[in-house]
């Protein structure tokens, strides 16, 4: 009985060895578990540590974008106070960045445009998108600028749900340039209305007529809406015997095949009237080395052409006349010279019978050379018997 119980003990032994590497087997597997987890805590920390590096290069970047902007940049309480500012608001404002957080910007507006910024507060207040103002700023050094400026109420939680997020640009040269070229059109417009010259602007792509002043409608008898309409109609009023030669001409400078266009020509109004034009233009842009973009100057010639016409025709009197003038002397210095042979033929006769000559010749023999050789003598030349 001892033999088979000892023999029955051994294997619990056995048992007992073999259960020791399993507890020793969890252990290892519990330690790699923990370095795991630590390789993982160590990885998650490192990018946090780099996700940490990049916010804040970010953040730099933000702040260096936000200070050097070309726009000023405000963020505003609810009193107007200053809470935010960038560098180039401070610019503006002739302050320090330090110097104005906390301020209200009121006092840095022109006097007479401070209620217009309650104003514009106000309904920045109240409106669920941007307001934009233009108001003129009264900076430090006392040079007035002209800001626009786009205000957002900021949606946030808080007390910061009823601050501003304000934009301010400086449009001093932009207005100024504004006035300057109103003023310049206004000045344009009114010399265009007031000369008889026709100032026209086309566009080539497509065709069309941009403007043309008052006195088209005047010379044309076309209303200028019609031209709006129908450039075309420009050139149906032009007289058929010149329509060719002014298509030509237009067509071989659009195509850079002359470099000017100066042409004359007639139009027939709307009341039957004749009158002669003078247009020439100039090519103002190019698109793909063509031109694009041309205008010109047409002027009512008709005066001119009439002068002229009938200067033609006195001309042509005066040369007619002078045909007949000619003739005339022609006809009175061979009536002359007739009268010499017969005056030299009696003095020959009388010097024949013994008696004195009764004309002297000499002097009228010359007079007559001398009206010969100078044709523009007239017939009233003196001559003596």
């Amino acid at each position: 009985m001892k033999r088979a119980a000892s023999k029955t003990a051994k294997p619990r032994a056995s048992a007992k060895k073999r259960a020791a590497p399993a507890g020793v087997k969890s252990a290892v597997g519990l330690m790699d578990q923990m370095q795991e987890q630590q390789n993982l805590l160590e990885l998650q920390n490192a990018q946090l540590c780099e996700a940490r590096v990049e916010l804040e290069q970010t953040q730099h970047r933000y702040f260096d974008l936000y200070d050097q902007a070309p726009v000023g940049y405000l963020t505003l309480d609810a009193r107007g106070c200053i809470r935010e500012i960038n560098q180039t608001a401070s610019q503006m404002l002739g302050w320090s960045t330090a110097h104005m957080l906390g301020l209200p910007l009121l006092p840095h507006l022109a006097a007479p445009d401070r209620k217009a910024w309650l104003k514009h507060l106000w309904e920045s207040r109240l409106s669920p998108g941007q307001v934009i103002t233009m108001l003129r700023l009264q900076p430090r050094d006392g040079a007035e600028r002209k800001v626009q400026f786009a205000t957002r109420r900021q949606h946030a939680a808080g007390r910061q749900a009823t601050w501003f997020q304000t934009a301010m640009l400086d449009i001093t040269e932009k207005s100024d340039a504004e006035t300057a070229l109103s003023a310049s059109e206004a000045k344009f417009r009114m010399l265009a209305e007031s000369i008889g010259e026709v100032f026209w602007f086309m566009e080539l792509d497509p065709p069309r007529v941009t403007y043309v002043s008052p006195a088209f409608e005047k010379i044309w008898g076309v209303p200028a809406a019609d031209v709006y309409a129908d450039n075309e109609a420009w050139m149906k009023a032009i007289h058929p015997d010149d329509l060719e030669a002014v298509h030509t001409a237009f067509h071989r400078w659009i195509s850079d095949e002359s470099d000017t266009f100066r042409v004359e020509y007639r139009v027939l109004n709307r009341e039957g009237q004749i009158r002669w034009i003078t247009d020439r233009g100039s090519v103002l842009g190019r698109k793909d080395g063509r031109p694009h973009q041309i205008s010109g100057i047409a002027r009512d010639i008709t005066d001119r052409k009439c002068a002229e016409e009938e200067l033609r025709l006195r001309n042509t009197e005066l040369s007619a006349k002078y045909d007949e003038l000619e003739r005339f002397n022609r006809a009175m210095v061979d009536r002359e010279l007739r009268m010499i042979e017969l005056k030299k033929e009696i003095n020959d006769l009388l010097a024949q019978a013994g008696q004195p000559p009764r004309y002297r010749v000499e002097f009228a023999a010359s007079a007559v050379a001398s009206m010969k050789s100078n044709p523009s003598l007239t017939a009233d030349t003196p001559t003596k018997p």
